[in-house]
């Protein structure tokens, strides 16, 4: 199995990893709570929708990529052994 941090420092890697989720799901609500006191609804939704798009395509690259494989083929990835002959 890979792992992507030591034992050490894996509760800081998981800390990390809830704060930026949480940032990642409210300061895009908070900031069409601000832009919508000095734009229209319209506006507003039009620029949050532009601003999904503009993410997707640049994250696009690292989602269409195809799986890394192991030498022998197995998605070792995944944690998965591959099957005995």
């Amino acid at each position: 199995m890979i792992r992507t941090s030591t034992p050490d420092v894996r509760a800081g890697a998981l800390a990390t990893f809830f704060a930026v989720g949480y940032a990642g799901i409210s300061v895009p609500v908070i900031g069409a709570g601000v832009a919508i006191q000095f734009v229209s609804p319209r506006v507003t939704l039009l620029l949050f929708g532009v601003g999904v798009g503009v993410g997707l395509i640049c994250a696009s690259p690292v989602l269409i990529r195809p799986h890394e494989t192991g030498p022998t083929g197995t998605a070792e990835a995944s944690g998965r052994a591959s099957p005995v002959a």
